[in-house]
């Protein structure tokens, strides 16, 4: 193939599904091959233009396929993507989050403490935290809820400015109502929250029963729905299954269709005082490995006085130190004194059920507090983490 003279003009270029500059495109003298075709054209069509191919069966000049482009031009149209989260690490900027534990480890009171962080774009926790609205929809307590507001205003001084950023709504969501959350999305409307809080599930679902999954994935649809018109992330307040304060209450879709999954446990110190924590179970769109769990203590504060002369008290939160719950600490202090243990071993030396062992030994995994390794010949081998050592 030699040198040709190759005018394009509009008619043509428009025939062939091609794109017209100004008025015609006009390449003289293009080197043409059996592969591609180079023209020299004016920068505004230049990137219209760059990658024709000229094919000899159709005589017909056309656009490279992703496909045809050499390996390195494929690599350089990749984009590096980043998850952006409302509280590093912890809560996205729009998805829907599940926050479950029993209710003595504070849910509402971290829940709340939180969102104070996200109405002023504090820190938390060493986290980046975007500032924005926050919207808090309780369906229980409303009449105490103020008293826990006013402890935080009151004790957290770098929070305080947050108050003008927090806003309640007097209406009880019920997910169940399809028109009733449009509704209370248009009322919300101004407000514009990047942060939606809703307390609890059980109180938001109308008719609807937590156990089962038809049920929870019209929940879940409906939280999508708040989350997609502002943007936002919608974090709910769930409940555990009695007895067992680490498994969350009802239908698998609310684990398997959220994208974060938090729980809150609670522990004693060596002071006898209860010690809450944090952990991250689930990260659909992060790594939950950076998610280090967060201990905290309820710190409790009179915000006033009764009718007949008796404090009205409610709680803020502080952070504290790690502590582990009562069985887990047995277990690791187990795994410390026996590194080549099995959880065979531990069930039997512990009394404990070997289901029970592999999910408290997950939960201190989670937190790392123990690693689990192999030597030679598949002997399981463990290493303890502790913070007070280090």
């Amino acid at each position: 193939m030699g040198i040709l003279q190759l005018r394009l003009h509009t008619d043509f270029i428009s025939h062939q599904g091609l794109y017209p500059s100004r008025s015609a495109v006009e390449a003289e003298g293009c080197l043409m091959n059996e592969e591609k075709v180079f023209q020299e054209v004016d920068d505004k069509r230049s990137n219209d233009t760059e990658n024709l191919i000229f094919d000899e069966g159709t005589k017909r000049t056309r656009k490279l396929t992703n496909q045809q482009w050499p390996l390195e031009d494929k690599i350089r149209q990749l984009t590096v993507g980043e998850v952006p989260f409302l509280v590093e690490h912890w809560l996205p900027s729009e998805g829907v989050v599940m926050v479950y534990g029993s209710s003595e480890a504070g849910k509402t009171f971290w829940m709340t403490d939180l969102a104070f962080h996200v109405a002023t774009g504090t820190s938390w926790n060493g986290c980046d935290v975007e500032q924005g609205n926050v919207l808090y929809v309780p369906s229980e307590g409303q009449a105490l809820y103020g008293n826990r507001l006013l402890a935080i205003i009151k004790n957290k001084p770098e929070l305080k400015n947050g108050y003008d950023n927090f806003h309640t709504s007097l209406n009880r969501l019920d997910l169940s109502n399809s028109k009733g959350v449009e509704s209370f999305i248009n009322e919300m409307s101004e407000i514009k929250p990047k942060l939606v809080i809703i307390d609890t599930l059980s109180g938001s679902i109308g008719g609807w029963d937590d156990s089962k999954n038809a049920d929870m994935r019209l929940a879940i649809q409906e939280m999508e729905k708040i989350r997609d018109a502002f943007e936002a992330c919608v974090v709910f307040n769930h409940h555990p299954l009695k007895g067992d304060s680490k498994t969350f209450r009802g239908a698998s879709c609310l684990h398997n269709d959220t994208d974060t999954k938090l729980l809150l446990e609670i522990g004693l110190n060596e002071e006898n005082e209860e010690i809450a924590s944090v952990i991250c179970e689930r990260q659909k769109s992060g790594n939950k490995m950076k998610c280090s769990p967060w201990y905290f203590r309820k710190v409790e504060y009179q915000v006033g006085t009764s009718k007949k002369g008796k404090p009205i008290t409610s709680c803020y939160i502080v952070e504290a130190e790690m502590v582990l719950p009562e069985n887990q600490q047995t277990f690791y202090d187990y795994i410390k004194q026996n590194p080549n243990c099995v959880v065979a071993n531990i069930a039997k030396e512990t009394g404990f059920d070997p289901a029970y062992v592999r999910r408290e030994l997950k939960a201190l995994r989670m937190s790392h507090r123990i690693i689990r390794m192999y030597k030679s010949e598949g002997v399981q081998h463990w290493v303890t983490c502790d913070p007070k050592e280090t």
